[in-house]
């Protein structure tokens, strides 16, 4: 075991000063795992396999992005894989147009729904504060029932359907553009904390609005009061996202 290490390694080391390999005649076995001897040895790196055969398989699921081609070998490849082209040219429309889009897109998702839940739970907080934790609610049922299903809906929609850093043609001239997503440009750490810093910015300003729309006497005597108006909340929170989903 120790010698079949020490050989792993030192084919690794060969493999890395080559800017291509081809290795011809490997069992499927042979082809998983030279995937996961650069799977398994940098952590940081994202395996891409292809293929269009049962032979290919292992390889497939061995990687973390599997792409299977439907050709005249059958559609094991196919069923096995993440993602299936029905040529192999297609592949340059699948990684430098869809994947970038994608990726950009699927970011924006997860940063959106942390800021949008980070705004409604905190405008809460808020309020729990003001009204001297008291256990009223903030959001009348309704309200808080349509948060995620109307109110909110429809800013991620349109971002899915029109967000596009660049037109196709440019993507496909200038393939640099796809270098964003190996960088972490679209979703890192920072950006993650700017998205939570302006859910806890934007549910203020939506709390200091709503109070000062509200009478302070009538608000501390009934808890009908204090739910009065609150529909326009979530409207508020919407309309909050969009100056935030342009934000690098």
């Amino acid at each position: 075991k120790a010698k079949e290490t020490s050989l792993q390694q030192y084919v690794l080391k060969i493999l890395l000063r080559c800017r291509a390999v081809i290795a011809c005649r490997v069992s499927p076995k042979q082809k998983s795992q030279i995937v996961e001897l650069v799977k398994n040895n940098y952590p940081g790196a994202i395996t891409l396999a292809i293929g269009d055969g049962a032979n290919d398989v292992p390889m497939i699921r061995a990687a973390h992005v599997g792409v299977g081609i439907s050709g005249q070998e059958g559609l094991q490849a196919t069923m096995a894989s993440d993602y299936a082209v029905a040529q192999f040219r297609f592949l340059q429309d699948l990684l430098l147009v869809h994947g970038s889009w994608s990726y950009r897109r699927i970011c924006k998702l997860i940063l959106y729904s942390f800021y949008k839940n980070c705004v409604v739970s905190m405008t809460q907080v808020w309020y729990a504060m003001y009204s001297a934790f008291s256990a009223q609610i903030f959001y009348n049922a309704w309200s808080g029932s349509f948060f995620n299903m109307i109110f909110t809906a429809l800013p991620i929609l349109f971002i899915a359907v029109f967000d596009r850093d660049a037109s196709r043609q440019n993507v496909a001239v200038f393939p640099d553009l796809y270098n964003s997503g190996q960088k972490r440009a679209n979703y890192n750490l920072p950006l993650f904390f700017f998205y939570i810093a302006n859910g806890v910015w934007h549910s203020l300003v939506v709390f200091s609005l709503r109070c000062t729309h509200l009478d302070s006497t009538k608000l501390l005597q009934t808890a009908e009061t204090m739910t009065c108006g609150s529909r326009q909340q979530p409207c508020l929170a919407t309309l909050s996202f969009w100056s935030t989903s342009k934000s690098p």
